[in-house]
């Protein structure tokens, strides 16, 4: 393996370029670029692998500045050819190229297979030539979490695991190239910088003198990074807590913590028990005496497992809350802490078949999402919000057991006439589209918006692309059926790995 190597200022090259592994992404490299004269320079990497190149981010120079790069990107096993090219806006140079040797990754690395049902497509742009899907696995020789990013070939591009086995079930991108985690089995939020390097574990306890509300530990579900509005950049995290709500009842209660990893300071934080003690929930909506169609455990009567942040029309925050054993989505105002609505069978909407008819016709509880997960905001128009979520469907009404289905499943919303409407539907009650998912999932809009993105939860996890509006599948990333916890929770696309 070719640890380092230094580039002299060989064939007018203005740089010198040292390229070495990254420890802490074996599928990655650094290259120390150090600027030489008294001009600055733009300057980035270009990585080539099994015949495919990838462009690094630009870096600017100053004059005799020295910075490291990070490259993604690179395939296990295979050599990888590395060139930095460096512009001072009116000349170019390219360094020579030199081959970096990728280590073959672990025996134990998580495999899956991917299939798709027309090769051609992976080659189209709405397809995204450079694309990655990203996911939690487990190494299981040694039960140890690693997020990983597969391209649509289904070939590892990028990793990342923590020093001590946490295994992270969501990972969210930094502003500043670096990550943001959360785990499954440990309660902290983990900062890492561009090169993988851990530089922030946040326990509760950490956050407790800077919050409103107690929050007794860090929920794996869900891990926001806020790109837009008056807390851009900030780390928005998921929290839950027990509270005696009365002599021996116990109910777990679930909150939010706005974060600003740069600051380490708190900007917002929410409880649904609000002040502990004293018998009733911050808001009257968030009952701790009901629960949903598809729950039968009291104590846990949120199980809260995703969080969506949107923007109002007048600029103002407002944070929606999946809440699996309700079977309700609720919307939360960061300003009052109240519950503005809940959307979900018994809730404050009626499910209609067309919003824009005269006289638009209720639809069947049935055809409520139950148990779900993993809702995203696709567009938003006034008054109107078009979403898509991961209907589990669990406990569906009018259904046995062994007749459950789970669908991803399009929603327009009408907040002025609180009515909403289906719209695209991936997943049938019987037939080859008919799959069920107990837990976990997502749904998502991935590329030009031409395609959704499914992830079907336990057990035997699949990644579908399917097309929009016909629902036709395009491909498919499948795992094979593990123990829950080791199983993916949560896909993401992005259009590059260094997204």
């Amino acid at each position: 393996m070719i640890l380092g190597l230094l580039l002299a200022c060989t064939g007018g090259f203005p740089a010198s370029v040292k390229v070495q592994a990254n420890p802490n992404d074996p599928l990655g490299a650094l290259v120390t670029v150090g600027a030489v004269g008294e001009s600055g320079l733009t300057a980035w990497v270009e990585s080539t692998v099994d015949g495919d190149t990838l462009d690094g981010p630009e870096t600017s120079l100053s004059a005799s500045d020295k910075t490291t790069l990070v490259v993604r990107g690179l395939l296990g096993g295979q050599t990888a050819e590395i060139t930095v090219v460096a512009t001072d806006g009116g000349q170019r140079w390219t360094s020579p190229t030199r081959d970096l040797d990728v280590p073959a990754l672990p025996s134990d690395w998580p495999v899956c297979t991917v299939t798709t049902s027309d090769p051609a497509w992976l080659e189209n742009d709405n397809a995204g030539p450079s694309a990655v899907v990203c996911s939690n696995g487990v190494l299981r020789q040694a039960l140890t979490g690693v997020s990983y990013c597969v391209d649509l070939k289904g070939r590892p591009r990028w990793s990342l695991a923590h020093a001590t086995g946490l295994i992270m079930r969501v990972v969210r991108s930094l502003p500043d190239g670096g990550h943001a985690a959360v785990g499954y089995d440990q309660s902290a939020l983990v900062i890492f910088d561009a090169q993988g390097r851990e530089t922030g574990w946040y326990t509760p306890t950490w956050f407790a003198d800077q919050t409103r509300f107690v929050h007794d530990w860090i929920d794996g579900h869900e891990l926001l990074v806020l790109n837009e509005g008056p807390w851009q950049g900030a780390v928005v995290i998921l929290t839950s807590t027990w509270d005696e709500v009365s002599p021996d009842t116990w109910r777990l209660g679930y909150g939010i913590i706005v974060f600003d990893p740069v600051s380490e300071t708190v900007l917002w934080d929410w409880s649904a028990h609000g002040k502990l003690g004293d018998g009733v929930p911050i808001d009257p909506a968030i009952d701790y005496d009901r629960l949903g169609t598809s729950a039968t455990d009291p104590e846990r009567f949120m199980h809260s497992n995703a969080l969506v942040y949107r923007l109002l029309p007048d600029g103002s925050p407002e944070f929606w809350m999946s809440v699996r054993h309700q079977d309700w989505i609720i919307a939360i105002d960061p300003d009052t802490d109240a519950v503005r609505w809940r959307l979900g069978l018994g809730g404050d909407f009626t499910l209609v078949d067309d919003l824009d008819a005269a006289t638009p016709v209720p639809l069947s509880d049935a055809d409520w999402f139950f148990a779900q997960h993993g809702p995203a905001i696709e567009s938003q128009d006034g008054d109107r919000v078009r979403m898509i979520l991961f209907d589990n469907g669990k406990w569906r009404p009018g259904l046995t057991e062994d007749e459950w289905y789970s669908r991803a499943l399009e929603l327009t919303l009408d907040l002025s006439t609180m009515q909403a409407a289906p719209g695209f539907i991936y997943g049938d009650p019987s037939g080859p589209d008919s799959f069920f998912a107990l837990g976990g999932g997502n749904a998502a809009p991935i590329g030009d918006g031409s395609t959704v993105q499914v992830l079907k939860g336990w057990d035997a996890t699949a990644v579908s692309h399917i097309s929009y509006p016909q629902g036709d599948l395009l491909w498919r990333w499948e795992c094979p059926d593990l123990p829950d916890e080791q199983e993916q929770y949560r896909a993401i696309y992005l259009g590059s790995v260094y997204e």
